[in-house]
């Protein structure tokens, strides 16, 4: 359900139930023929995407941090812009949380973001720019309980005080964690910290940290490490 249940008309509650039955049809069908199909065109290259629950609408997000969604249901399926990366120039990757004890579709996303170096940027500075926001977003509703639309806020913004690139995101409720590929080893090292108590702050302030070696051997486990708090 993308709202509370009590918000729905019994018209509408008959189309979600006719779409999840139209759904697990197709599921049992083996012909390999799909029921529906609509080839899309988006003015932006896509490097990760998430469906929210009930398949309605998608979260995109660019390879430069451009996060912007679309609503599959409509007749002309485009693409409406929610978050805007906080360089001109930089690139970025996101992943999403969704909090599925909501009343109505909501989710957390974290993005990692980076400038692209240029000659103007002192050496290392561009390093120094590297930044974690988490984001909320709520679905938005009409007054007549239709769905138009999401709402995103910035609830945090940590400074990524590593030397390395972020490898990958994992939010999980107030928690991120986060992989650095090690320049000079096979190393990937995870590190873990509430984004909370990080707000305003750098990684390093307060995270678990985890380096794992060529073919998955654990190297090393900080419980806590406190540098640069």
């Amino acid at each position: 359900m993308e709202k509370p249940i009590g918000l729905y008309t019994s018209a509408e509650l008959e189309r979600v139930f006719l779409r999840w039955k139209s759904v697990e049809l197709a599921w049992t069908l083996d012909d390999g023929r799909p029921t529906k199909e609509k080839e899309v065109f988006f003015d932006i290259s896509i490097n990760h995407f998430h469906i929210l629950r009930g398949g309605r609408w998608i979260v995109l997000v660019s390879p430069y941090g451009y996060v912007s969604y679309a609503d599959l249901d409509a007749e002309e399926i485009r693409r409406v812009p929610l978050i805007s990366p906080p360089f001109d120039t930089g690139l970025g990757f996101a992943s999403i949380d969704e909090i599925f004890d909501a009343p109505a579709i909501s989710f957390d996303i974290a993005i990692s973001s980076f400038p692209i170096p240029h000659s103007s940027i002192p050496e290392n500075e561009d390093e120094r720019m590297k930044r974690i926001d988490v984001w909320r977003v709520d679905i938005v509703l009409d007054d007549r309980n239709q769905a138009t639309g999401f709402h995103a806020e910035r609830l945090s913004t940590i400074e990524e005080d590593f030397p390395f690139r972020t490898g990958g995101l994992s939010p999980r409720g107030s928690h991120l964690a986060c992989s650095y590929k090690l320049d000079e080893l096979d190393d990937v090292r995870i590190v873990i910290f509430d984004w909370v108590l990080a707000d305003g702050h750098s990684v390093c302030s307060s995270c678990r940290t985890l380096t794992f070696g060529p073919y998955g051997k654990v190297r090393k486990f900080y419980p806590i490490v406190l540098s640069g708090a």
